[in-house]
């Protein structure tokens, strides 16, 4: 059915029709009425046959021209059912085409998220100075309490400590929000070259 389906490929481009799903369902429409038509002639034959032998005894020609009809409507099953695997093939590849896309326009959003990534961090390296400046100061505040024990002070200190681990994580690695879109953009692109 390679062969066939070569064809069909060739008929639709000199008709300028595009090889989608949709395309080929519609010729499956009309695979599908010819096997309705050969029904409905098989069976009107059918049914002349008896009437047929007993005017025409011996004479195998209505026989034959069934035979013919029921011969055709097997070969035009067979080529539904081509179609059939066709337009499963052809959905198949317009749902990876589509991925594929859909990859390639959340990559092209990463990349919109460059520029932004590289302001925020021109925002925070100069601030890293004044930040360990007040963490220092802060980590010299702490020592300088005298009773910590006191609830009021461990309340202070809960708060001192998370501030402080949110200045440090900003300050080891500024660059991690650049290096995660660039690696979010990194996946997309792989995702869709895999399909």
């Amino acid at each position: 059915m390679a062969g066939f389906f070569d064809g069909i490929h060739d008929l639709f481009k000199r008709e300028g029709r595009p090889v989608t799903a949709a395309t080929l369902t519609q010729a499956l429409d009309g695979k599908l009425q010819e096997v309705n038509a050969l029904d409905a002639d098989i069976l009107a034959r059918d049914q002349r046959l008896a009437l047929d032998d007993i005017q025409n005894p011996g004479d195998e020609t209505s026989s034959r021209e069934l035979d013919n009809l029921k011969s055709k409507r097997r070969r035009l099953v067979a080529t539904c059912d081509a179609f059939r695997r066709e337009i499963a093939a052809a959905l198949e590849r317009e749902a990876e085409a589509d991925k594929i896309s859909e990859f390639q326009a959340a990559a092209e959003k990463g990349r919109e998220c460059s520029p932004l990534a590289k302001d925020l961090i021109a925002t925070i390296v100069p601030a890293a100075a004044a930040a360990r400046a007040l963490l220092a100061a802060h980590a010299e505040f702490l020592k300088a309490i005298p009773m910590r024990g006191v609830n009021e002070w461990e309340g202070n200190r809960r708060i001192s400590a998370g501030l402080r681990q949110l200045i440090v994580l900003a300050l080891e690695n500024p660059h991690a929000i650049e290096d995660a879109i660039e690696e979010s953009v990194e996946a997309c692109m792989a995702n869709a070259a895999s399909i």
